[in-house]
């Protein structure tokens, strides 16, 4: 899969177009992942949908792992009463192939919030 900017009708690849701050992700069972990136705020914001339910998740400051640049970890978003979950992001890829996972994990504490793969 290559992820491109859409600049006509159809897609086309080109490396010096910028691709943007949100990525949609279909699945075959009617899941949508749609991760967006809010530069002002400096947020990630995360949208899970399928036939019945939808998500709608944000987190405060992402940032790639020190040590493994295919982890991404954002902390919990802080509202007047409450504390949302915690965000890591793993993209998980098989030597000799050219296949991916994304592994996405909402935690508030030791408990999980939300756990999905891509």
């Amino acid at each position: 899969m290559i992820w491109a900017a859409k600049k006509s009708p159809e897609y086309v690849y080109d490396e010096s177009t910028p691709i943007g701050n949100a990525i949609q992700i279909e699945g075959l069972d009617q899941y949508v992942c749609k991760i967006e990136k809010l530069n002002k705020e400096n947020k990630l914001k995360l949208e899970i949908e399928d036939r019945i339910n939808r998500y709608t998740l944000q987190f405060d400051r992402p940032k790639r792992d020190k040590n493994n640049d295919q982890i991404i970890h954002a902390a919990a978003e802080i509202g007047m009463l409450a504390k949302g979950p915690e965000l890591r992001m793993e993209l998980v890829t098989e030597q000799g192939k050219e296949s991916a996972v994304l592994k996405i994990s909402a935690f508030k504490g030791k408990s999980m919030y939300f756990m999905t793969i891509y």
